[in-house]
């Protein structure tokens, strides 16, 4: 996470490094973080990302995530597209 917010606070931060970066933090806590996903799925939808991406980072969210976890992610997800979080 901290590899993440050093290349954020570039002048002109690279997206396929933020990508390499949630790509790791997902390897080690991709089943049970749901906040790491949608903080992924914002990154994409930010100036650098691209949005066609996050159905993409939503259905394999969807796939790691477990129990609680996954429920959680579901409602989160609802109220960002809402406008709501």
């Amino acid at each position: 996470m901290r590899m993440i917010e050093i290349e954020k606070e570039q002048e002109n931060p690279k997206m396929n490094n933020l990508r390499n970066f949630y790509e790791r933090a997902l390897q080690e806590f991709g089943t049970s973080d749901e906040d790491l996903w949608l903080q992924y799925i914002q990154e994409e939808l930010g100036p650098w990302g691209q949005p066609e991406n996050c159905g993409k980072i939503h259905w394999r969210a969807m796939k790691f995530l477990e129990g609680q976890s996954a429920e959680s992610f579901t409602s989160k997800h609802a109220l960002f597209q809402s406008g709501r979080l």
